[in-house]
This record gives structure tokens, C-alpha cells and sequence, in this order.
């Protein structure tokens, strides 16, 4: 049984695994040429090197359009801002957010406890409070539900516009700064 350590070779400027060696430190060290040599055990052309974790990590296969529709959907929730007294101020939207304000404005006659001088204290993506009648608050929510069916139109044509281009999508053409949002 071979007791010596595995080094792992990756190239500098991709950071993919290119070899990998079960040997000694200086016969190993002898083979590295123009490459980074790390110990450790890793998988030619199927990892690469994360120089932030400092780990081998796998490679990620293609994408698939499961992938583009999951993107899409997490990003149909986000935070969305919308016009509140003269300034942009950013509402949660997950379904319970929505719920939520919809009920509020539903059953504003019916709400006692987080009133006050006739405004409801409604908290923010912010986590701060800002204070809305009812006139503010259904205002707001209307907008709110306006600017989330641009949003989801948008994400719909850019999901539909991705998986058309399959299979060459890449999973930075799935990073959240890449959506129209």
C-alpha cells in the first residue's frame, strides 16, 4: 500500500486541476514545472482550485433549463422598490410579505393594534418602519403588485431567452447582477 501523499497540479491563469501525483514532496515539487502544486487529492479535468476557500473544488456541469427556471423563480421574490411619500423605499415580496399587506389593506377597519393616529407602522426590506395610512398603504400595494408583474415579465422573456441559447448558458449568466430584476 502507497503511503505517500497526493499533490495536485493546477494551472494559474484557469485554476483547472491538470494533474496529480502520489509521491514525495520533492519528486512531486520536480514535476510542477510552470504550474501551482498543491497536497491534497483532486480530480484532473473534473476539479479546480478555489483560491478563496483554498480547496479543490468540482467543476460544475453544463446548465440546464431546471437551472434557469430555479434562478428565475428566486429572483421573482426579491425586495422591490416602489414610490412611498417621495422617496423609494424597498417592500419585501415573499408571498407572506404580500399576504400580509394585502390583508392589511383588506381589513384596515378591522386592525386596532398597530395603528396609531390613524397610520399603520409597516416594517420595511429594511427592517425600518415607516408610518401609512390607508391611502398610502393601498397606494402601495398596488404599486407593489405593479412593479412585480413587470418584474416577472421580465424575468419570464430572459428565462425563455436563456434556455433557448442552451447549452451554451454558463453559471455566471446565472448570477442574480446578469437578471433583468
Amino acid at each position: 500500500m502507497n503511503t505517500e501523499p497526493f499533490f495536485s497540479f493546477y494551472d494559474p491563469q484557469t485554476k483547472d486541476v491538470v494533474k496529480m501525483v502520489q509521491t514525495d514532496e520533492a519528486t512531486a515539487q520536480a514535476n510542477a514545472n510552470s504550474l501551482i502544486m498543491i497536497e491534497g487529492f483532486s480530480v484532473p479535468g473534473q476539479d479546480y482550485y478555489d483560491e478563496a476557500t483554498q480547496t479543490f473544488k468540482r467543476k460544475t456541469v453544463g446548465v440546464t433549463s431546471k437551472d434557469i427556471k430555479n434562478a428565475r423563480d428566486s429572483f421573482e421574490f426579491l425586495p422591490v422598490e416602489v414610490p412611498v411619500k417621495g422617496q423609494l423605499v424597498a417592500f419585501d415580496c415573499d408571498s407572506l410579505s404580500q399576504e400580509r399587506l394585502k390583508e392589511a389593506v383588506d381589513y384596515w377597519n378591522d386592525i386596532t393594534q398597530t395603528k396609531v393616529n390613524g397610520k399603520i407602522g409597516w416594517i420595511v426590506a429594511d427592517n425600518s418602519t415607516i408610518f401609512l395610512s390607508y391611502f398610502e398603504l393601498s397606494s402601495t400595494y398596488n404599486n407593489i403588485l405593479q412593479a412585480l408583474a413587470y418584474r416577472r415579465d421580465r424575468l419570464f422573456a430572459h428565462a425563455t431567452l436563456l434556455i433557448s441559447q442552451l447549452p451554451n448558458v454558463t453559471k455566471d449568466d446565472l448570477n442574480q447582477q446578469n437578471w433583468p430584476i
